[in-house]
């Protein structure tokens, strides 16, 4: 919104204050594993703010050089005064070049490869956004039916055991979409996860369904 510089040392951004997290709004404001302290928000405004995610992440993207975000999670994702999102927190984001890799982030959302130290592109994010739709959708925070914590999880992800969150259990056309876009996007393998533009496109071709088929 504005900028004040005092050169050579210092300079002030002001920026959109923004003061709910898409965490707090799908959860409440406790803690993991505490129970939840607000109602579960609608299946459709749910599925909305993916929506609205998919397309920043798209943004971000598109650019040339590309913004990588790295540490795409709930907490670091806001909710103006309207209810919409805002991706935040670029701390740990890069430009990324054409054909170039990066070798940050946190354990739960993390992918595997980004776990394993091995360089990766921007599909690390793909793997993140896909941790973060299944628990959009669900209500629950990934892998809160085990007892693992973060190093353990980080330890599974990137195992042979491969392990991701429980997926959702309701039957339905919608639901099965979903799943299979969740599936898909953190796949083990980057090059079969989607791009946020075919990711965007499919969300969008679900909300345009008829009002009767919401699963939940």
């Amino acid at each position: 919104m504005g900028a004040c510089l005092r050169p050579p040392d210092h300079g002030w951004l002001v920026t959109e204050f923004l003061s709910t997290t898409l965490k707090e709004w799908l959860h409440g404001r406790g803690e993991r594993g505490e129970e939840r302290t607000a109602p579960l928000p609608p299946f459709w405004e749910r599925l909305a703010k993916a929506l609205e995610i998919a397309e920043a992440m798209q943004y971000l993207h598109d650019q040339r050089p590309m913004v990588i975000h790295r540490d795409l999670k709930p907490s670091n994702i806001f909710l103006d005064d309207a209810k919409h999102v805002r991706v935040a927190d670029f701390g740990n984001a890069r430009f990324l070049c054409d054909g170039e890799k990066a070798l940050s982030g946190t354990f739960v959302y993390m992918a595997p490869e980004v776990t394993r130290s091995q360089p990766y592109n921007e599909k690390c994010d793909v793997f993140s956004f896909g941790i973060i739709l299944n628990e959009l959708i669900t209500g629950e925070y990934p892998y809160v039916e085990t007892e693992y914590g973060p190093f353990q999880i980080a330890s599974g992800v990137c195992g042979q055991e491969k392990l991701r969150p429980a997926l959702p259990k309701k039957d339905g056309q919608i639901m099965k979409e979903l799943i299979h876009l969740i599936l898909l996007s953190w796949n083990e393998n980057p090059s079969i996860r989607p791009s946020f533009a075919k990711i965007a496109s499919t969300l969008k071709r679900i909300q345009s369904q008829p009002f009767e088929s919401i699963p939940i």
